[in-house]
C-alpha cells in the first residue's frame, strides 16, 4: 500500500487537489474563481471514489483559501498582469473589464488594477487605441485610399476593441473623419 492509499479519504482529497492546483499554477497565473473551477472540475474525476460533491466542494475552498492568504493566487495581481498584456495588443478599458470579468475578476478589481497599470501614461486609453490602430492598419495605416465606408469600419473595429467614438476619432485622426464619417 502507497503512503496516499493509507490517508484518510480527506487527505487524500486535499493532496489531490493540491497537486493539481500547483502543476496548473506552474504553467499559468489564474484567478481566485478559475482556480475554483479548474479544481472543481479536476476533482470529480480524481477524487477518490466516494467523494460527495458537498466534500469536493468543501476541500476545494479551503484550498483556494489557503492560496489567497499565502499570495499564491491574488486577482489584483493577476488582472495587472492580463491588463498589461492587454493594453499591449490595443484593447480599450471596456474590452478589458469586460474579458476580466468573465475569468471571473470583479469589476471594482479590474478597475483598480487598471488604474495602477495606466498611472504613468497620460492619456492611456488613447495610446492603446493608436496601437490597434497601427496593428490592424487601419485609417492613416492603410496602405488603400480611406472611404467613408472604410472609416465606418475602423470606428466599428475600435468600439468592438472597447474604445469610446471620442478616442476612436482621435486615433484615427480628428481631420480625417469628417461628416461622410457616417
Amino acid at each position: 500500500m502507497s503512503d496516499s492509499q493509507r490517508l484518510p479519504d480527506s487527505q487524500r482529497l486535499a493532496r489531490v487537489l493540491d497537486e493539481a492546483a500547483l502543476k496548473y499554477l506552474e504553467r499559468f497565473d489564474a484567478s481566485i474563481a478559475k482556480l475554483r473551477t479548474l479544481l472543481l472540475r479536476k476533482g470529480r474525476t480524481l477524487a477518490p471514489e466516494g467523494t460527495s460533491r458537498d466534500e469536493l466542494e468543501a476541500a476545494v475552498t479551503e484550498l483556494v483559501a489557503r492560496y489567497q492568504r499565502s499570495g499564491i493566487v491574488d486577482d489584483a495581481r493577476f488582472a495587472e498582469a492580463s491588463i498589461r498584456s492587454l493594453r499591449q495588443r490595443g484593447l480599450g478599458e471596456r474590452a478589458i473589464v469586460h474579458r476580466l470579468s468573465a475569468k471571473g475578476v470583479e469589476a471594482g478589481t479590474a478597475r483598480e488594477a487598471l488604474g495602477r497599470v495606466d498611472a504613468d501614461q497620460a492619456e492611456p486609453e488613447l495610446e492603446a487605441a493608436l496601437r490597434f490602430v497601427r496593428r490592424r492598419k487601419l485609417g492613416p495605416h492603410r496602405t488603400t485610399a480611406v472611404t467613408a465606408k472604410e472609416r465606418r469600419k475602423d470606428l466599428q473595429a475600435l468600439a468592438r476593441a472597447g474604445f469610446s467614438y471620442e478616442v476612436a476619432q482621435r486615433a484615427l485622426g480628428a481631420e480625417a473623419l469628417d461628416a461622410d464619417a457616417f
